[in-house]
């Protein structure tokens, strides 16, 4: 009987070589992706559905339209002669609270001494442009007049000039606008006018 207790050649199972698991693990990693791959290229050109249902080539993308500034009211200056211009208003009857007018004119031969408002709740705040002038008018938030925008004085312009020139009311320079806001933030773009100006 033999007493030795070490396994027959014929049981033995021969090791398996750890390089060997790390290449069948790599090549199977390799083939999945290359299966991936296949099913992505060969299905490109069909249409997933989204979440809607609707097909993603069915669905229509809409540009938000442009908003168009409508012109409500007008800006008019009036010559009072030497120099002296006033500014009317007309906002259709509104409440206004606060306005821009954008006034162009030749600085090389004219020149703005100095800014009233015919508006006793109104204060006036100068902004010097290349091409002119803007003018802000505020109202006070104490005040309780409702003054009727329409055919209203709002300001009393100043002018010396050297030679006979023209002052326009504008609709923009730069990023400026002429408008008018009411007690509801509306806003209001008025048409302008242009008077001529002589010392």
């Amino acid at each position: 009987m033999d007493t030795n207790n070490s396994v027959p050649n014929t049981y033995q199972v021969a090791p398996v070589k750890s390089n060997t698991v790390y290449y069948l693990l790599f090549g199977i990693v390799i083939m999945a992706f290359l299966a991936v791959g296949g099913i992505l290229f060969f299905n490109k050109d069909k249409v997933l559905p989204n979440n809607s249902g609707a097909s993603i080539s069915s669905v229509k993308i809409t540009e938000s339209p442009i908003v168009k500034k409508v012109f409500q009211g007008k800006l008019t200056l009036k010559s009072m002669g030497g120099g002296v211009v006033e500014v009317w208003a007309d906002a259709q009857g509104a409440d206004i609270i606060s306005y821009d007018v954008l006034i162009s004119y030749d600085k090389n031969s004219t020149e703005l001494l100095k800014t009233e408002t015919s508006l006793s709740d109104f204060s006036t705040l100068n902004q010097d442009l290349v091409s002119g002038v803007a003018i802000t008018g505020f109202r006070s938030p104490s005040s309780i007049i409702n003054h009727n925008w329409q055919g209203i004085k709002i300001l009393t312009l100043t002018f010396k000039a050297k030679v006979k020139t023209t002052a326009q009311v504008v609709e923009q320079i730069g990023k400026r606008t002429s408008k008018f806001i009411d007690k509801q933030t509306k806003a209001y773009y008025p048409e302008g006018s242009s008077i001529g100006i002589s010392q």
